[in-house]
């Protein structure tokens, strides 16, 4: 007897619609490379037109893909996750570490899938958002951290707002008089090009102008110590006429080179130059003189990413995913000074 309610649709229904068989219906949505991918796409169009609801069994395991896990930001982040997943669900985390290659995320991606992993976390990603989509469609939630992509159901994004604190970074030297400022550019990605959008904007805001930010690359595949150094070397080579008294660095790891490059160049710290870095990492306490930066909430990114990510799967109630994360915050240390009287017009 019919009681009302809407028939549950099939793999046998999107087989008819399709016209592919049973089967292959089947492994297209279990991501089966034995479909290829124009079919599988139709099969996937299919099954969200429909209102095809895929259940898998589940498997206790979130998969985790990150660029790095040396990196203390990452490393604190990846720490954040596996301690949120473990202790408060009781999920396990399985982790591959693609050092930002687009197919390495794309291998790592198809092989937690097939694992079973019931959702995904990714970390400052390269990997195309269409990508994602494809995923979602089949119930596989995301959550994607440190990357700008478009909300939608089963899909959201954890970021910081790096171009505001850079901007605020960017004030808090302005006010102690500084005017010509250099930018030492990290890698292609979109907090590299957050925080130089935010120095430049704000420089650009002040009355009256200042100078324009002078920005040198350490190269497009780095973020470490010898990355800043580089950079660094190349400010210190272009011969300037006038050096910057601000020098402000894509990371910490960038600005602890700079620091090196500086030093042996027989500049002051900061009585010559004043060097800030990004991210609040524990070491920029104990160099000497103590590093200025910008702190990043890392352990709250990670435990903010798990909560969410339950959510959209349905383990924790919405609403029960902790808020935002808390503002940036813009720590000036020894690194930092006035700037030199002679430098102000």
């Amino acid at each position: 007897m019919e009681d009302g309610s809407p028939r549950r649709v099939t793999q046998k229904d999107i087989a008819d619609r399709t016209g592919h068989s049973l089967k292959t219906v089947n492994l297209a949505l279990n991501n089966s490379p034995r479909v290829g991918s124009a079919a599988k796409k139709t099969i996937e169009d299919v099954a969200v037109e429909l209102g095809y609801v895929f259940h898998r069994e589940r498997s206790g395991r979130l998969g985790l893909i990150a660029g790095a896990i040396n990196h203390p930001y990452y490393s604190d982040i990846i720490d954040a996750i596996v301690q949120a997943a473990s202790l408060e669900a009781g999920y396990g985390v399985d982790i591959r570490i693609t050092r930002g290659f687009i197919g390495a995320e794309l291998q790592a991606i198809n092989e937690l899938d097939q694992l079973g992993a019931e959702g995904l976390l990714l970390l400052s990603p390269r990997v195309p958002e269409a990508r994602l989509e494809s995923l979602v469609r089949r119930s596989r939630p995301i959550i994607v951290i440190n990357a700008d992509v478009k909300a939608r159901p089963g899909l959201e994004s954890i970021k910081v707002d790096n171009e505001k604190a850079a901007r605020e970074l960017t004030a808090a030297l302005i006010a102690k008089g500084h005017q010509n400022f250099s930018y030492l550019s990290g890698p292609g990605s979109q907090t590299n090009f957050a925080r130089r959008r935010g120095c430049e904007l704000e420089l650009a805001s002040h009355t009256p102008p200042l100078p324009d930010l002078l920005v040198f690359s350490g190269g497009d595949d780095q973020s470490g110590f010898e990355a800043g150094a580089k950079a660094c070397r190349h400010l210190l080579e272009a011969h300037l006429e006038r050096f910057p008294t601000a020098v402000i660095c894509y990371n910490d790891r960038y600005a602890l080179g700079a620091l090196y490059e500086l030093q042996q160049a027989k500049k002051s710290i900061p009585k010559d130059v004043s060097v800030a870095g990004f991210d609040g990492l524990e070491f920029t306490e104990y160099c000497v003189p103590q590093l200025s930066t910008v702190e990043l909430p890392r352990a709250q990114i990670g435990r903010l990413a798990v909560h969410k990510l339950l959510v959209l799967m349905g383990v924790r109630p919405p609403g029960s995913d902790e808020g935002e994360l808390p503002p940036l915050r813009v720590q000036l240390r020894g690194s930092v000074d006035d700037a030199p009287t002679e430098s102000r017009r």
